[in-house]
């Protein structure tokens, strides 16, 4: 029956039209119920991969500076001068002060700093414990007045060192700074490695919240589907590749450091400025394999739950029509 209503002819009692409405209706709700297992599972995933990126991000790095302190306040005061005094040579015959490089040797007590951006953002905090943690995790500056740290600002061409600590690091940020003002290459990599390496988290976020596509005999993949599968297969290496040009740089520091080491350094102290090197490139490797190792973890532990999920979701329904309706939306048949 048509009803005139205004302008528009209205189709009421129409069994046809009613029984679209029904099916697009039930469609909506295996959507629904689809997308909201696949958020749940993707959570659940994320819980391994973030242990995995944390412990590659920040538990690391606490140890590895440990063993690199207890190497350098185990030489004694006579090799520790050693060591200060050749590389203050070193640096003087090298091309660095000719290119504005400078050294700045930070104390606790060291005054006038004039650069210091990541502190004037962490004072902001007003929670104590936030900022303590902001500032032990990422102010640099802090952390070398500390004594847990020795860096190259690369915006400031300068070579940050601690005032009695690390002094076999500072051959290895010696090499960094060489990087920097030698190489436009290097360069543009100390530039772009944290854009860079905030691919990984952004790659493994978009991987663990994807479907794996299964092909069944009445659904052909289709070219967006093997896509999704071909972006999560290489989600892990994709992840560990975003840390490469970090790797390569900071092995490429160490490489021209120990040059600079042996050439005014003894043997027995240049083979512990290459240990004190080799520990730090081990964390960067380290990091960038728990990296990968989480994301795999994660896509295994999403592909799990989301099966046991969707098996649930599927048993719950009464209608056998909406339970292939459930089945459909994996494979975007709906």
């Amino acid at each position: 029956m048509i009803e005139r209503i205004g302008n528009f002819n209205i189709i009421k009692d129409d069994p046809e039209m009613a029984s679209r409405k029904a099916i697009r209706k039930a469609e909506r709700a295996a959507n629904f119920e689809f997308r909201k297992q696949n958020t749940i599972s993707g959570y659940i995933a994320g819980v391994p991969d973030t242990v995995l990126s944390a412990v590659a991000l920040f538990g690391l790095k606490k140890p590895a500076t440990r063993m690199m302190q207890k190497l350098s306040s185990n030489l004694t005061a006579e090799e520790n001068t050693t060591v200060v005094n050749s590389f203050e040579k070193a640096f003087k015959e090298s091309s660095l002060p000719k290119m504005g490089t400078e050294i700045i040797r930070v104390g606790k007590d060291s005054k006038g700093l004039d650069f210091n951006p990541v502190k004037t953002l962490t004072d902001k905090i007003k929670n104590p414990k936030i900022r303590n943690f902001a500032e032990k995790n990422f102010d640099h500056l802090t952390k070398v007045r500390n004594g847990d740290a020795a860096f190259f600002s690369t915006l400031e061409n300068k070579i940050i060192l601690p005032e009695n600590k690390l002094s076999l690091s500072s051959f290895h940020e010696m090499g960094r700074a060489l990087n920097c003002n030698e190489s436009k290459v290097w360069s543009t990599i100390q530039c772009l490695r944290w854009p860079v390496k905030l691919l990984a988290p952004a790659v493994a976020s978009l991987a663990l919240f994807m479907n794996k596509k299964e092909e069944t005999p009445d659904h052909k993949l289709t070219l967006r589907d093997k896509a999704i599968n071909a972006f999560r297969t290489a989600a892990p290496y994709t992840v560990a590749a975003a840390c490469l040009p970090e790797i390569a740089e900071e092995i490429t520091a160490s490489i021209k450091g120990h040059k600079i080491a042996k050439s005014v350094l003894p043997k027995d102290l240049t083979r512990k400025v290459v240990k004190s090197n080799a520990i730090n490139a081990t964390t960067y490797i380290v990091s960038a394999a728990a990296l990968a190792l989480g994301t795999a973890i994660g896509i295994k532990v999403k592909d799990k739950v989301m099966a046991a999920r969707m098996e649930k979701a599927e048993n719950s329904q009464t209608d056998e029509a909406q339970k292939q309706r459930i089945r459909d939306c994996k494979n975007n048949k709906l």
